[in-house]
């Protein structure tokens, strides 16, 4: 992997001044001294990522990152997903024309098309997307948005979809200036990342999952967030932070670790196999107590995920 790792500077500021902040799976995560962005540096190129991460092997727990059964629950758990997100939405717009950044195997975009929008997506996964093409019947590109040379429509989108991706890009600011240029004048950009100033990341460091820098190369936080939307043209209309991260802080593998029970790929591989009930359960049970009792009455600002509606600014 050391061949295919590459130096960058700050991708919110432009500044080189960075400090480390942690180290994980022989990465380093810095942070940056001007503006407190903190990223992967060095970081995978993107030829890396496409070949070697965002493989088969990526969608399947058993043989690489762990995103388990993404074609049986993981399919219903993004239609309902999908749905949540829609009622939101169409709160504030009419269904139109939807473009998915990221769309992995399109199951989002799937259920956005059942509820009247016209839909469009881009995916870095070819795996994935040849799924979205060849299965589902959708408009999937095999790219990145950080590709420049991908070409893109113009004010042509009133809902472009960013879902757990952002953290993925090689330069988000980048990803976001295109984003802009692809919507109408009126068109909201919704998206969603984990959230670096949360309790799992105080409770567990580097043994938080969603600290992956093999392929998350960038963690936000609600304030450089915001400003590397403002920064390429968006202004936040919602910012929502749906849970405080119980279940993560209790009932993760960084957090049986820290305690001194083993939760290597062994013991997980055993869960998923076995207990896999038991832990959705249990997770889904505490997750209801976080939100209920505990994410109404904490910051407002330090959930574990950060959720964005933003407008296009002009």
């Amino acid at each position: 992997m050391t061949s295919m790792m590459e130096h960058v500077t700050c991708d919110l500021c432009g500044s080189d001044d960075c400090s480390r902040e942690l180290e994980k799976n022989g990465c380093t995560i810095v942070k940056c001294g001007d503006c407190g962005l903190v990223y992967v540096n060095p970081r995978p190129t993107e030829a890396y990522l496409s070949a070697e991460v965002y493989t088969e092997a990526y969608f399947n727990a058993e043989k690489g990152y762990g995103i388990a059964d993404l074609f049986g629950a993981g399919h219903r758990e993004a239609r309902a997903r999908a749905d949540r997100i829609l009622d939101d939405v169409e709160k504030r717009i009419s269904p139109g024309n939807v473009f998915d950044v990221g769309c992995s195997a399109g199951f989002v975009l799937e259920k956005a098309r059942e509820r009247g929008w016209n839909t469009r997506g881009i995916e870095l996964s070819d795996f994935a997307a040849s799924y979205a093409r060849e299965e589902l019947g959708l408009d999937v590109a095999t790219g990145s948005l950080t590709d420049t040379t991908v070409e893109l429509p113009e004010n042509a989108f009133d809902l472009v979809l960013m879902l757990d991706v952002i953290e993925h890009f090689t330069s988000p600011s980048t990803a976001l200036a295109r984003t802009a240029d692809m919507m109408k004048s009126n068109g909201l950009l919704y998206m969603n990342t984990p959230n670096y100033d949360s309790p799992p990341v105080r409770a567990l460091g580097a043994g938080w999952g969603n600290i992956t820098p093999e392929h998350h190369l960038f963690y936000f936080t609600p304030d450089t967030l915001e400003r590397m939307l403002d920064k390429n043209g968006f202004k936040i209309v919602d910012m929502q932070f749906p849970l405080w991260g119980l279940a993560d802080v209790l009932l993760s593998a960084g957090s049986f670790r820290k305690a001194g029970i083993p939760a290597g790929d062994e013991q997980k591989k055993f869960v998923r196999k076995y207990l896999r009930g038991p832990r959705d359960l249990a997770r889904g049970i505490v997750s209801g107590i976080d939100r209920i009792l505990i994410t109404p009455f904490t910051k407002r600002r330090t959930g574990v995920s950060i959720n964005v509606i933003a407008e296009k600014k002009f």
